[in-house]
């Protein structure tokens, strides 16, 4: 597990000591972005998510827009509930690792 997290906070020199992969991190996009939030699902309206398989969010990854609204815009998700700092811990660890599938 990612080491960056105390008492629920995210530390800001954080290193990622394990891969992370996409198995890792479905169920946080699924759960906050895609089929089970209100937003990134086929009847939102949004720009669907389709986050039960790697190839299909491959797309949303290729133009580095998740990585910007996650963690520079911090405006992802906009709504509740919010990412928790282990949430963002392993999201920063899967982009910083190359979006690993596996």
């Amino acid at each position: 597990m990612p080491q960056g997290c105390t008492k629920d906070k995210l530390v800001d020199d954080f290193k990622c000591e394990e891969l992370v992969t996409f198995d890792d991190v479905r169920s946080i996009i699924r759960s906050k972005c895609g089929e089970g939030s209100t937003c990134h699902n086929p009847s939102s309206g949004q720009k669907p998510i389709y986050s039960t398989t790697y190839e299909a969010m491959e797309t949303s990854l290729t133009d580095d827009a998740f990585e910007f609204r996650v963690f520079v815009l911090n405006d992802m998700p906009p709504t509740d509930p919010q990412l928790d700092s282990l949430e963002r811990v392993l999201l920063r660890c899967w982009v910083e690792g190359g979006y690993l599938k596996e």
